[in-house]
């Protein structure tokens, strides 16, 4: 997008033309239009520090949105000296006398504290020194528009996950967040889901889908019609052990599934798109942990789970692509036991048979469990008797129907012709009003 399009400052724009840049590169849009929207984003640190300088960028349009206010407008937290002098040196270079003041572990701290005071529009800190200054002088921020967090991996890794979430405290106003990292994953996806409610998430495609281990056992079940769900019950029945994720096409057949598992008293959660960020987080958190034996997903590709250790896996709908497959099986461990079944009904059938095709090692079919067979069984004789016992009541019907009229037992008769008789009812209305 032109930078024109993206709301920007008159005096914003007239700093950009001066550096004969038209357009916005991907970075520098998604943050702009983040702030503009009052949202929150999770940003991938790209080549050159681009998620960095975006940043800058959008720090020094919130400088000049307040000329003339009073106030910190944007504070940016970064994870180290190195990268807090290089966004610091990226500002200048855009304005050289921009409102801002950088407060690291080697200046002054009474000089820093001092700063502080004054309300810089733009403060660029190391967490650990600013958090000191912030408890020591009782501060907080009452206007601000922006926090950012440069190299958010690094904090995390730093061990600055609790200072973090102390400063965001410390911040008595509506902001946007903009989180910029180079990996987004485990800990530090955890960490900036505590930080940032619901957040777009930018430059972090999924990665490329594991091989299947040689160890791993695949398996499918044909399934009879309408016997999906008790042959997922008979099946995780018969294999009680470790964990499960079962995954769906819908988030209408993972409620299902829901509904039921809490029925039978079945430990399970459920995630689908519609979820927020943090109910999200807490739900797979109960899995991880063992509060939940099982995890139902919809809409939500296996890419996205940080996990290697689950026993088993299910598709109560086979996925329609190998990669999916894929990431899947790799959700599961080595352990013994471990195992990704598929449930093949008839409308099924196609999309195993191109698993089977794609795949090197193809899921090798397994017997419907007992459970299912014997309900199968059950079903069958069901349907046998309640058919023989429709032909028995069609025939008690026959026996209990009225006899059908006789045409030549009615006057007139079959062929129309009346018989002249004179016990009828006519004759006897005639002889009493004659």
């Amino acid at each position: 997008m032109k930078f024109e399009e993206l709301n920007l400052h008159n005096k914003t724009l007239q700093i950009i033309g001066n550096t004969k840049q038209d357009k916005a590169n991907a970075f520098q849009e998604s943050v702009l239009k983040a702030i503009n929207d009052d949202r929150n984003l999770i940003l991938n640190t790209g080549e050159n520090n681009e998620g960095s300088d975006a940043v800058a960028l959008a720090a020094l349009d919130q400088e000049e949105r307040s000329s003339g206010q009073e106030g910190t407008r944007t504070l940016v937290l970064v994870s180290d000296s190195q990268n807090l002098e290089a966004i610091q040196k990226y500002a200048s270079r855009l304005k050289s006398d921009n409102d801002s003041i950088t407060i690291g572990e080697s200046g002054d701290e009474e000089a820093q504290s001092n700063s502080i005071e004054e309300s810089h529009k733009t403060i660029f800190a190391d967490p650990a020194r600013l958090y000191t200054l912030l408890r020591k002088n009782r501060y907080i921020f009452r206007d601000l528009e922006l926090i950012a967090f440069i190299g958010f991996d690094e904090m995390i890794s730093a061990g600055l996950e609790s200072t973090l979430a102390n400063i965001k405290k410390r911040i008595l106003c509506k902001c946007s967040s903009v989180i910029v990292t180079d990996t987004y994953k485990g800990q530090v996806k955890h960490a900036a889901l505590n930080l940032v409610n619901n957040p777009m998430v930018k430059g972090f495609g999924p990665p490329p889908p594991p091989s299947i281990s040689s160890s791993l056992t695949q398996n499918y079940i044909k399934v009879p019609p309408r016997m999906k769900i008790s042959t997922l019950l008979a099946f995780l029945n018969d294999n009680k052990d470790g964990n499960s994720i079962i995954f769906t096409d819908s988030k209408r057949g993972t409620d299902k599934l829901y509904r039921i598992f809490r029925k039978q008293h079945m430990k399970a959660v459920s995630l689908h798109y519609k979820l927020s960020e943090e109910r999200k987080a807490q739900r797979f958190a109960d899995f991880t942990n063992g509060n939940a034996q099982y995890l139902l997903v919809s809409d939500i590709s296996a890419a996205q789970f940080d996990l290697n250790n689950v026993t088993r896996v299910v598709n109560y709908d086979v996925p329609g692509n190998a990669d999916e497959y894929r990431y899947r099986a790799g959700l599961v461990g080595s352990q013994k036991g471990s195992q990704i079944v598929s449930l093949v009904s008839k409308q099924d059938q196609s999309d195993i048979s191109k698993l089977q095709n794609i795949l090197g090692e193809a899921p090798v079919e397994i017997p419907l469990p007992e459970k299912a067979r014997q309900k199968l069984k059950e079903r069958k004789q069901k349907k046998k008797g309640s058919r023989r016992n429709g032909r028995n009541n069609k025939n008690k019907e026959e026996d209990l129907t009225l006899p059908k009229p006789s045409y030549d037992q009615l006057d007139g008769g079959r062929n129309g012709n009346y018989k002249k008789e004179e016990n009828g009812i006519v004759t006897f209305f005639k002889k009493l009003f004659s």
